[in-house]
């Protein structure tokens, strides 16, 4: 049987695929109306994006390589800073 982290995990790469978009030749990924979708629906007690340039600074801030896509390991590294910031009250 599978321990909540594991379940929690699972969830969170499930969720991930479910907002994302495969393109030829690229990575899953969220685009910024997927990240918006899945923020709006997924996370909306922690984040909230009041306007396109709270979407805009959330983009700059997740997107590493700023190809203007959001891979898997750069939304897990965006919801590590997430979750940092409810550990520490920031």
């Amino acid at each position: 049987m599978a321990s909540d982290l594991e379940k929690c995990l699972e969830t969170i790469v499930k969720t991930f695929y479910k907002y994302s978009s495969d393109s030829p030749g690229r990575a899953p990924g969220l685009n910024r109306k997927q990240l918006h979708d899945l923020i709006a629906n997924e996370l909306r007690h922690l984040i909230r994006i009041e306007s396109p340039q709270d979407l805009a600074v959330m983009m700059l801030e997740w997107d590493k390589d700023k190809d203007q896509h959001i891979n898997l390991s750069e939304f897990l590294g965006g919801l590590s800073d997430l979750a940092c910031m409810i550990a520490y009250g920031s």
